[in-house]
């Protein structure tokens, strides 16, 4: 559920990903789902995405790349799973193009490598 806070706060309250405290959950969150998609979430698409969402937002786009990499051979995430994500991190991209451009750029960059 923080993961869909941190979304919404971008998307909906116009927060960004630069903001101090926002980092500090982001952070928290990307320590969290490091552990789980190395144990009990190996196999889930969606704590794979979540990671990979979080270090993009974290301005970690090489690890987000690894992410998804182990994502789509660990999880057989379905076409429909890969696109729904997609359409998320496409609303991040544009409400963080203003505020934090290179963050957006990394994020317009995943999902191209995604489609």
């Amino acid at each position: 559920n923080r993961s869909n806070v941190v979304t919404l706060s971008i998307t909906a309250e116009g927060l960004s990903p630069t903001d101090q405290q926002l980092r500090r959950t982001i952070a928290s969150i990307i320590q969290h789902l490091e552990v789980e998609t190395a144990g009990p979430r190996i196999d889930e698409w969606w704590a794979w995405a979540d990671l990979a969402q979080f270090y993009l937002l974290n301005g970690e786009g090489e690890k987000a790349r690894r992410c998804y990499v182990s994502a789509r051979s660990k999880t057989g995430a379905t076409a429909e799973e890969v696109k729904r994500h997609a359409t998320i991190l496409g609303e991040l991209a544009e409400h963080t193009a203003a505020s934090a451009p290179q963050v957006s750029a990394s994020i317009r960059a995943a999902i191209g490598e995604l489609s």
